[in-house]
């Protein structure tokens, strides 16, 4: 789903990658530098479309509503590919690819009334994604406490590991510190989780071994809700087969993770 600019939806080729560009900018901080938009062929059946956004830097505060049922063809697109390598937050560095052969589009809206070109289906697709955890931790933390202090919860701080014992079993830890305001106090706390990840053949997602203890007397208290959550997640299994781009549904998935995180994802019809 990505976010266009202007008024109206584009209706030529030329339309269509200034209204790309200024929708991304509305996302990420884009470098002066990079022409970011890459299209060619009839603008209705486009022989590619790339989006290169390497050097941008996510922006925390922006928040899609839910799409209205509201739809408009859009051009298809033979080879889509998306690459930011990397995507970076100061020092911080994300590297993320993704390739959709015969790709299809609507251009739709949301309850606020901005455009989107939505992926709707396509032939294969691939996504990667590489990075160091305490890079992803770095890039995506500001997004997290935008996130939250729409809640009222200030995040201060958040730590969080993955180790990798396959390339479907992962054990995690977090440690999250947050505070909230109550009457005119400011109530700090600190949570801490940790579990095991396994995905089997059928990409059914298994969760064992959730576990959460709380800091303070905050904490304390959160950690009974929180425990009651994590027990309806123990054991059941949660099917990633079910996770798609439009219709390209998951059709396998490698995951590493010590130092450094990658993901290799592929998607059919």
């Amino acid at each position: 789903m990505l976010p266009l600019a202007g008024r109206e939806f584009p209706t030529n080729r030329q339309e269509l990658e200034a209204a790309l560009r200024g929708g991304l900018a509305e996302v990420l901080l884009l470098p002066p530098d990079r022409p970011v938009i890459d299209a060619g062929g009839d603008y209705q059946v486009l022989d590619r479309l790339v989006i290169d956004v390497t050097d941008a830097t996510p922006r925390a505060d922006f928040r899609p509503a839910q799409l209205t049922k509201e739809k408009q063809p859009a051009p298809s697109v033979a080879r889509f590919e998306v690459a930011g390598l990397p995507l970076r937050r100061d020092k911080a560095e994300v590297s993320v690819k993704g390739a959709v052969t015969d790709a299809r589009f609507e251009f739709r809206r949301d309850q606020a009334g901005r455009k989107f070109f939505t992926l709707v289906d396509g032939r294969e697709g691939k996504l990667s994604l590489r990075g160091r955890l305490a890079d992803l931790n770095t890039l995506f933390l500001p997004v997290v406490q935008a996130m939250a202090a729409e809640y009222g919860v200030t995040i201060d701080d958040l730590q969080w590991t993955l180790a990798g014992h396959s390339d479907r079993q992962l054990a995690f830890t977090s440690r999250v510190k947050a505070s909230k305001s109550v009457a005119r106090f400011r109530m700090g706390t600190a949570m801490r989780s940790r579990g095991q990840v396994v995905i089997d053949d059928q990409l059914n997602v298994r969760f064992s071994g959730l576990a959460c203890e709380g800091e303070g007397v905050l904490g304390n208290m959160l950690v009974g809700l929180v425990q009651s959550q994590l027990k309806r997640f123990e054991g059941t299994p949660v099917a990633l087969s079910s996770f798609a781009l439009g219709r390209l549904k998951l059709r396998s998935l490698q995951i590493r993770a010590e130092e450094i995180l990658e993901v290799d994802a592929t998607f059919g019809s």
